[in-house]
């Protein structure tokens, strides 16, 4: 279905592509050990600063639809069965249009409020998560919390099946303040969570059985 985008939207979501070609051309990105071999990791960070920027990247055994709505859609019962593995203590979604949603997650002495769009360009999608103070009128931040600012970047784009497996190019730029003096040992280790958003798509729609059965005929074939 065709969506209209007003000019604020149209104006995040060119910032949020703008944001994530910068990253991934930038050549300050070190390589991280991921905690899955599948995910594909690099980070940056200023020592003394809480600014942290992530670029992470993966195959997943889904389409592109399919791969973004999973990371769209967040009151689904299998994404809310996750939330207490990840330390959210309470969520809050409002729907603006097909396309916009504010997004309230707040956990222990943080909380994130963010705008998300999503938007076709193609046979690629993208997904822009950006700051609101939208929300703050109905949940002003908790006495004792702070807002942390950020700002992501999803980039889904189509591969050639593999043995009838459809695969979609995932990666996603995304840069977060938590607010506060942090050492880089632990901005780094905080790097390394952000990439259990793409580990947990992997797994949700992991066909790498019929991917490494079609390779395997493909290689004897040969």
């Amino acid at each position: 279905e065709e969506q209209d985008y007003d000019d604020d939207e149209k104006e995040a979501i060119k910032k949020g592509k703008e944001f994530y070609e910068k990253c991934k051309e930038s050549e300050k990105f070190e390589e991280l050990e991921s905690p899955d071999d599948r995910v594909k990791m690099r980070f940056v960070h200023v020592e003394g600063e809480t600014l942290g920027i992530g670029f992470v990247e993966a195959v997943i055994d889904a389409t592109v639809e399919e791969c973004a709505a999973y990371d769209y859609k967040k009151e689904t019962r299998e994404r809310l069965a996750n939330l207490t593995t990840k330390h959210v203590l309470k969520q809050h979604i409002r729907k603006i249009n097909d396309h916009t949603q504010l997004f309230l997650s707040i956990r222990t002495l943080r909380e994130g409020h963010n705008r998300v769009m999503w938007m076709k360009e193609g046979k690629k999608i993208w997904t822009i998560y950006e700051d609101t103070d939208q929300l703050k009128k109905e949940f002003p931040v908790k006495f004792g919390n702070v807002q942390a600012s950020l700002q992501t970047t999803w980039l889904f784009e189509p591969l050639d099946r593999v043995g009838g497996v459809s695969q979609t190019k995932v990666s996603f730029a995304s840069r977060v303040d938590i607010k506060g003096s942090v050492p880089y040992f632990i901005m780094n280790s905080f790097a390394v969570k952000k990439a259990s958003s793409m580990i947990e798509m992997i797994k949700k729609f992991d066909k790498s059985k019929e991917v490494d059965a079609d390779k395997n005929v493909k290689s004897t074939n040969s």
